[in-house]
């Protein structure tokens, strides 16, 4: 709508702020007509706006103050000191076309409305990263279960032919295995970190308690224990290696998923019998408990918590392993 020098605008569209209705007034420096207005750009109206009287304008709004979204169109600004000719041998270099100068608003409102990133969008970025990486972490995969493979190997082969007088080398391999978990919460695995968390967390509260009682090091059930705690993985790493390559073998297979039948209640029986022969230690010999008086005003025997946690918790913990078993077996 025009009046003398005043132009409204009022229009229903989506725009940075959705869809909702626009409008402006503009009050021009001098009386004007409209000589031309059309659509044909698709996204934006076109007004073409002719002075009534002609002459130079020192600006172009009565207003005061500067509009932020008005913008000289410098392809049709002409200075009235300037030719022609002058004109064009200095601009046409440096003018910008009509798309470019719609992509160009268009970035500018993309990145003003841009909200901040969430941790499900950083999230989403990782996992799209891990698909692009998809075959050098298969080949990362293939190298640490070898790797992991070996280390067992060695620690099974050297039980096999005598004890391990220091323990260091059996609490690292089953801290390793904590490389599983990792795997599973960062996506690189597909299977759940649960069944893995809880084995890998039992494995080394086994190897606590063997470790603070000397009378465990030379027994035959902490020798067994730790003999099926590592034959498990020797079926376990090969399977997982194969599979990083897309590699699948069905003896490989079938061992994996078949060893843990005899090889999880025996080793579930032997840590019974593990933290049992323990609790006599523990209890006499205060290791690992609090005496009173002390100035919580608290008791705590090791070797009696021993026997609450094998009597109600360590069948808990187990059956619950077990639930999880069929998803990932040991």
């Amino acid at each position: 709508m025009l009046s003398g020098n005043v132009f409204e605008f009022r229009s229903i569209g989506t725009g940075a702020q959705g869809r909702k209705e626009y409008s402006f007034e503009l009050t021009l420096f001098d009386d004007v007509s409209v000589e031309k207005e059309s659509n044909e750009y698709g996204r934006r109206l076109v007004y073409s706006l002719k002075k009534m009287n002609k002459g130079w304008w020192p600006t172009i709004t009565k207003q005061p103050s500067r509009i932020s979204w008005l913008r000289v169109d410098f392809d049709r600004f002409k200075d009235p000191d300037e030719s022609d000719d002058d004109f064009e041998m200095v601009n046409s270099p440096q003018r910008m076309t009509e798309k470019e100068m719609d992509l160009l608003t268009q970035q500018l409102l993309k990145e003003a409305t841009k909200r901040p990133t969430s941790f499900s969008d950083r999230l989403s970025a990782m996992k799209k990263m891990r698909d692009e990486c998809s075959a050098l972490l298969g080949q990362y995969l293939f190298v640490c279960n070898v790797t992991l493979f070996l280390i067992h190997f060695y620690i099974l082969a050297v039980l096999l032919s005598r004890f391990i007088a220091n323990g260091n080398a059996i609490r690292v391999a089953t801290a390793l295995q904590l490389l599983d978990v990792v795997h599973a919460i960062l996506g690189i695995i597909k299977s759940g970190y649960q069944t893995a968390l809880l084995q890998v967390v039992g494995r080394l509260t086994m190897l606590f308690i063997i470790d603070g009682d000397p009378e465990l090091h030379i027994t035959l059930s902490t020798y067994l224990l730790m003999l099926v705690y590592f034959l498990i993985e020797m079926f376990r790493y090969p399977y997982y290696a194969l599979a990083s390559l897309k590699l699948h073998y069905w003896i490989v297979t079938w061992l994996r998923y078949t060893a843990w039948v005899p090889l999880y209640p025996m080793g579930l029986l032997l840590e019974v019998i593990t933290i049992y022969r323990a609790i006599p230690y523990y209890y006499t010999s205060g290791k690992y408990s609090i005496e009173m008086p002390n100035a919580a005003n608290f008791a705590f025997n090791f070797g009696a918590f021993l026997l609450v946690f094998v009597l109600f918790a360590f069948p808990l913990s187990k059956f619950i392993s077990f639930l999880l078993l069929p998803c990932s077996p040991l």
